[in-house]
């Protein structure tokens, strides 16, 4: 569970089912949310920093998320957020910003910090990996149980409200599977830590769908590479601007 992190914060404290948007989402502006259902809630962007390992015996955290950017979009605004979970040393675990499109929202001016920009990186011509992976029916049926409850990804009425034909997986579970395939990829059979990874969600995954990784290298940093994700029956790009760093442990 490489990206275990940036779910701790849907549930809080609870073990049970919370509802959506849960009281740890209090950060979203109330005005944007007026009027408005849970499942317009998007995930649009995802970027997650880890500054140390979890203790496997457990340990207490206490996350703090506020909002650093808000700027108009053609169907509503995307508001980009940031957690920052430490533990009771005061030591920061890991930093978790987030993209998320509220569909229908208006605003009238744009503020803050925007993770929408695309950044420029140079890497080898030639991919170094290019891993097919298939999305089992049931997998956002699974993924719920980390926490993210949005009806968009099991109620196939709240999907066709806002207009797509069912329910839409995770973005983060398909980020957490990519992670976990490039850490397989690049380890070769060495332990490694994830330093930090981040992607655009740049169109829906159904469960059942067939898709594609692909992974660079980066010129820059012997520890970087990038990756995007393919929809193979539907010739698109499903993830895009993936980067992922890591080191030996």
């Amino acid at each position: 569970f490489p990206l275990f992190g940036v779910t701790l914060p849907f549930k809080g404290e609870s073990f049970d089912v919370v509802p959506f948007p849960g009281p740890t989402m209090g950060f979203l502006p109330p005005q944007l949310l007026n009027e408005l259902l849970p499942f317009q809630l998007i995930h649009a962007y995802q970027e997650y920093e880890l500054f140390q390992p979890f203790d496997p015996d457990g340990c207490e955290l206490e996350a703090v998320t506020k909002v650093i950017g808000i700027e108009a979009r053609m169907k509503g605004c995307l508001v980009t957020s940031e957690t920052t979970a430490s533990n009771t040393n005061g030591n920061v675990a890991f930093i978790s910003r987030a993209g998320t499109l509220i569909l229908g929202a208006e605003i009238k001016q744009t503020f803050g910090h925007s993770l929408s920009m695309k950044n420029n990186i140079s890497v080898q011509r030639n991919c170094i990996a290019n891993i097919s992976f298939h999305i089992p029916l049931d997998q956002a049926l699974v993924y719920r149980l980390s926490g993210d409850y949005n009806p968009l990804h099991c109620d196939e009425e709240a999907a066709t409200m806002i207009g797509f034909p069912k329910p839409i997986l995770h973005g983060l579970c398909t980020m957490g599977i990519a992670t976990r395939l490039i850490m397989m990829e690049i380890s070769n059979g060495k332990r490694i830590e994830l330093i930090k990874v981040s992607c655009k969600f740049s169109k829906p995954v159904f469960p059942g769908e067939d898709l594609n990784l692909k992974i660079w290298k980066t010129k820059s940093s012997y520890s970087m590479w990038t990756f995007e994700i393919y929809n193979v029956r539907k010739n698109d790009f499903v993830v895009r601007d993936g980067e992922f760093t890591a080191k030996e442990s």
